[in-house]
């Protein structure tokens, strides 16, 4: 308790001594005994100031310890000095409300008009902290409540920017001048209540004389207020008593700009049917629809569409409320030219065109394939099998050859078995085989000849001109190895 004392009334380069720490702990405790036996130990200055310029009266004052303040104005102590905000103690004891001190305070001669730095009045300090019955004792007792601060702000304006309902009815009675008075901003005791959407504050307001057309300095009207607040409430007030919807601000903003850009359908709706115009254009050409697109509210967007906004109305820069949507698809949709019917039979069409593509692909990829397996059919070959004996006819067994037979010795994909229609498949002197009747079938299975050693063949890609010169160069190759060959059997 000690430590919080001395903080309060240290001293930068004063020595403290023990006798005004406890003259200082009496004062806040509001220990008159203690305070009393202390200045009768002589020597004591009561109107010593703290660091802070503050005097015993004003933390007497500040926390309504009356006898204490009683007491040191007996002992000599002044009333009337202030602190370094300019402020004497009957500014402490109006903040506070200690109604009881700000009486006695008067009595002493205080000058109820006396302004701190900020030329704010002990009027100003109650109305900001909303006690009535200080405001009223002020008043009384010749406190002019029309006063303005270095702000021009009034104490009416305080009092409703801090929702104090009965100093506000009050100030009507005793300042009712002030009602309309702007601050340097413009703005006037209806545009704060506005703002904040206090529809009871807004009614005491209009019902004390409170001019709703009235603007700040940027042009911005109480409704514009009640529009960016999102009060329904307000907005229907405001509206009754004779706002202009379409009322223009600086910038050209209107009040239906605001609601859509902070998203507020409700108040979109009443606008409009107060006659709001939905396409209006600001300063930079653009309409509600604008800004509810480029805030990404697909209610708003939706609610305007509803209602009748063009979506096809540019703003300066040539672009549509479409433009200025990022990456929120159902905004993107609602502001798209095309209905909803349109879309969905638009995307019918691509599924068509999808499943089109599709077999197109799989169509061009099976003929490739097949004119790969005709350009490749050289390396086939018709193979003649005999079949000698009936055992080797029953058993299956082919004997193949020839450039196109396979590893395990049987034919390849495409190839033509000659199959003996019957007996036994003799030679002619020369190793020639004799003439029979045969019969050709298709083989199904596809094999690789012994060239690629049972490999599949490489199928046509990015080195495809290479490989087929090099199967054309085995290609004579296998003529030409066919050729001497039947030259020799025919010697």
């Amino acid at each position: 308790e000690n430590e919080q004392v001395e903080n309060l009334f240290s001293s930068h380069k004063k020595k403290i001594l023990p006798r005004e720490v406890q003259i200082r702990k009496a004062v806040l405790k509001g220990d008159l005994s203690l305070l009393a036996q202390e200045v009768e130990k002589g020597g004591v200055d009561l109107d010593w100031q703290d660091q802070n310029r503050a005097t015993y009266a004003h933390h007497a004052a500040l926390r309504g310890h009356l006898e204490i303040l009683e007491y040191l104005k007996e002992e000599g102590a002044s009333m009337h000095l202030v602190d370094a905000d300019g402020c004497p103690p009957l500014h402490n004891a109006a903040y506070q409300g200690k109604l009881s001190c700000v009486k006695f305070l008067l009595k002493e001669g205080t000058d109820p008009n006396i302004v701190d730095a900020d030329q704010a009045s002990a009027i100003h300090k109650a109305a900001f902290s909303g006690h009535r019955m200080c405001i009223k004792e002020l008043v009384d007792a010749g406190g002019d409540a029309s006063s303005l601060d270095f702000e021009n702000v009034s104490a009416l304006q305080k009092a409703v920017y801090k929702h104090h309902v009965q100093c506000v009815e009050l100030l009507l009675e005793v300042a009712k001048d002030t009602v309309n008075v702007p601050d340097v901003a413009g703005s006037t005791a209806l545009h704060k209540a506005a703002s904040h959407g206090n529809e009871e504050m807004v009614k005491i307001l209009l019902e004390g004389g409170a001019d709703v057309k009235g603007t700040d300095a940027e042009g911005i009207t109480a409704l514009h207020q009640a529009a960016a607040s999102g009060s329904e409430g307000c907005l229907k007030m405001l509206l009754e008593h004779g706002a202009n919807p379409d009322a223009v601000s600086e910038f050209g903003m209107r009040p239906i700009h605001f609601a859509s850009a902070l998203g507020y359908v409700g108040c979109l709706q009443i606008l409009k049917e107060n006659g709001a115009s939905l396409n209006a254009r600001d300063k930079k050409g653009m309409t509600p629809l604008h800004y509810a697109a480029k805030k990404q509210n697909q209610a708003t967007v939706s609610e305007l569409l509803a209602l009748g906004a063009d979506r096809t109305i540019p703003d300066k820069k040539g672009r549509l409320p479409i433009h200025h949507v990022r990456k929120h698809r159902p905004v993107w949709h609602l502001l798209s030219e095309d209905s909803a019917d349109e879309r969905g039979k638009k995307k019918d069409e691509r599924d068509v065109r999808d499943r089109r593509r599709k077999r197109g692909n799989s169509f061009r990829r099976s003929t490739s394939i097949k004119r790969e397996v005709l350009q490749n059919s050289h390396h086939t070959m018709t193979r003649t099998a005999s079949f000698v004996g009936t055992g080797l006819a029953n058993s299956g067994d082919i004997k193949a050859g020839g450039p196109g037979a396979g590893a395990s010795g049987t034919a390849g994909k495409g190839s033509k078995l000659l199959i003996a229609s019957s007996g036994e498949v003799g030679k002619k002197e020369g190793g020639a085989p004799s003439k029979r009747k045969t019969r050709s079938m298709t083989c199904t299975d596809s094999f690789s000849g012994k060239e690629d050693g049972g490999k599949k063949k490489r199928e046509k890609g990015h080195h495809g001109g290479r490989t087929k010169k090099r199967e054309e160069g085995k290609e004579r190759k296998e003529r030409r190895e066919k050729k001497e060959k039947k030259e020799e059997e025919e010697k």
